[in-house]
């Protein structure tokens, strides 16, 4: 047996204007095949499996490019033409193989490919014929499109939100295709389009019911495996609304039924399971100044990097300054202008600062505060705690305090929030402040736990904004739920 394994992945915001550039994925990964592994990142995961399990099986594995550029705008389009004609290129020096297994999100575009998943699986399918299968481990916040469904033999996507299952995903991926490849099994991929549009985190009631639902369905009644994909709502490209994937051995219409089941029960559940934001702006800073204790963080998803953003508004900081609200802490923000800024003047110094507002429309104005360098760091460290607790590089950052002891982290790369890390690195000891706002999502969250009375989701403007029935969206336009109170309702299902 001969196992081919190669791989794109980056998660593509329609609604923000900077793209994806080269020196994005070169800032990621880029691991080229014949090179050495790169350091471990929790999205390379998928490929050590893929080996390990091909060489204890007593096969041979061939790798092809693996690239990765964190959450941003569309890639451009030479650049992902380069990147996908060079995967290829590798698939090709591979023939003949028996399988073919390919990491990629789901939900990546590119100047004029709003498709890229499914272009990359058309075009490997060309190259290998139809009797090879091709397995596809996905984010859940995929968009599953017809290309992809017509292409791919298996679909499987991550269950868990935090995404803290991707190594067990890659092992399925890897066993339901293997079947395939040898014969002892006859895939057939069903999906249910349920026509919402959200996020739906998976560790609380209902979706843990349901998740763990799917999970004991599979191995039985000829089901090989279930998923949910969830669609990535800020994409703006078809296709983005949350579908149910069912795998069977051979049973078309058992597994188009189950389909059907499944998104029927996934929409009664809809209203219960959606995320919303908690707090309007004003209200968190009030609920916020009542509380004793720990300090309350307040997540700001809106314009979290882990949904394609620039990380640079300044909605909530320029609230809490007119508010002259004590005792806050604000970060991480994006403008590496400011942090070079800081680094010329030094520890110690002081000057009028211009922060953030730089980047999109969705950014807001600039703030000008007069700040204080407290510290500033050449490559801090944050854990990625809900997941392996690897150590994430931070580029250089600087913590600065302004008026009202408001304490700011300021970075000259854009970076997710998986930890108090990106405060606690620099010496800011957010236990002492009253309210923490942070660009962050959900798996960032645990990284706070232990130092949060409370932890809350803030509405606040951005390019992940979570009022789903008001995206601007521009070039989708079907009906969709909440927009809709039923799209479904008469449709072709």
């Amino acid at each position: 047996m001969k196992v081919f394994a190669a791989g794109l992945w980056t998660e593509s915001n329609g609604l923000v204007a900077m793209p994806t550039v080269l020196e994005d994925y070169k800032a990621g990964c880029i691991w080229r095949a014949g090179e050495p592994a790169p350091a471990d990142h929790i999205v390379l995961e998928p490929l050590h499996i893929w080996e390990r399990m091909t060489k204890e099986a007593g096969g041979t594995f061939a790798r092809g490019l693996f690239a990765y550029a964190a959450p941003g705008g569309h890639t451009l389009r030479r650049v992902y033409e380069d990147l996908r004609e060079e995967l290829l290129t590798d698939l090709r020096r591979a023939l003949p193989v028996d399988m073919v297994l390919l990491n990629l999100h789901g939900s990546m575009a590119a100047q004029g490919y709003e498709d890229v998943e499914g272009d990359v699986l058309e075009r490997a399918r060309a190259i290998i014929g139809p009797p090879v299968p091709i397995g596809v481990e996905l984010d859940l916040h995929c968009n599953v499109t017809p290309r992809m469904l017509e292409n791919a033999t298996v679909i499987i996507t991550f269950k868990e939100w935090p995404h803290v299952d991707v190594p067990d995903r890659a092992v399925e991926v890897f066993r339901v295709t293997a079947d395939a490849a040898a014969g002892r099994t006859h895939p057939v991929l069903s999906t249910c389009d349920t026509r919402m549009i959200g996020t739906f985190p998976t560790g609380r009631q209902p979706m843990r019911g349901l998740v763990d639902r799917l999970t004991a369905l599979e191995g039985k009644n000829g089901v090989l495996s279930v998923s949910m994909a969830y669609g990535f709502p800020w994409g703006d490209v078809p296709h983005m609304t949350a579908r149910t994937i069912v795998i069977t051995d051979g049973r078309r219409q058992e597994g188009a039924r189950l389909a059907e089941k499944l998104a029927r029960d996934f929409w009664e559940i809809r209203d219960a399971a959606v995320e919303r934001p908690e707090f309007g702006l004003d209200d968190a800073i009030d609920y916020g100044l009542k509380a004793d204790g720990q300090p309350i963080v307040f997540a700001d998803p809106a314009d979290s990097m882990g949904g394609g953003n620039p990380c640079d508004s300044t909605y909530i900081l320029a609230r809490v300054v007119a508010r002259k609200i004590p005792n806050v802490a604000f970060g991480p923000i994006f403008d590496s202008l400011a942090v070079e800024a800081c680094c010329a003047i030094g520890e110690g110094a002081s000057m009028r600062l211009r922060i953030g507002g730089k980047l999109d429309a969705l950014s807001g104005l600039p703030v000008d505060l007069d700040i204080t360098v407290m510290k500033i760091e050449a490559n801090p460290v944050q854990r990625f705690t809900a997941l392996s607790d690897t150590p994430l590089p931070m580029g250089k950052s600087v913590w600065v305090k302004a008026e009202n002891d408001l304490d700011l982290i300021l970075t000259a790369k854009k970076i997710s929030t998986f930890s108090n890390d990106v405060f606690t690195g620099l010496g800011c000891d957010i236990r002492q402040k009253k309210l923490v706002f942070c660009k962050m999502w959900r798996h960032g969250s645990v990284g706070f736990e232990n130092v949060a009375k409370e932890i809350h989701f803030v509405d606040a403007p951005g390019g992940n904004n979570l009022n789903y029935a008001a995206i601007p969206y521009r070039h989708y336009h079907e009906p969709y739920w909440p927009q809709v109170a039923d799209p479904r309702s008469g449709a072709d299902r």
